[in-house]
């Protein structure tokens, strides 16, 4: 009879709630340990701030960042392929 009145009183939502929870954020915390390599390139992206924007790149966490190559890597002579209508003209001048 007591374990039923226990049953009773207890909010099941509160505690399904809970666990759910309890459960995304475990899934979240292997996702990004899973992604720590994937990740690896946005310290140097970020620490880039002066360069030729090549583009950008998304997080695991889905922050854009943008890429950049150093003047100092940039060459005379450059190749830039891309398929009809993608701006490959506006993008190099």
């Amino acid at each position: 009879m007591v374990q039923w009145l226990i049953e009773r009183m207890r909010n099941k939502q509160a505690d399904r709630a809970k666990a759910l929870e309890a459960i995304g954020e475990a899934a979240r915390a292997e996702l990004h340990e899973a992604l720590a390599d994937y990740d690896r390139f946005v310290a140097p992206a970020r620490d880039l701030t002066d360069g030729f924007l090549l583009g950008t790149a998304r997080s695991s966490t889905g922050e854009e960042i943008p890429i950049r190559l150093p003047w100092a890597s940039a060459a005379a002579h450059w190749l830039v392929q891309g398929g009809t209508g993608t701006g490959k003209t506006t993008r190099v001048a």
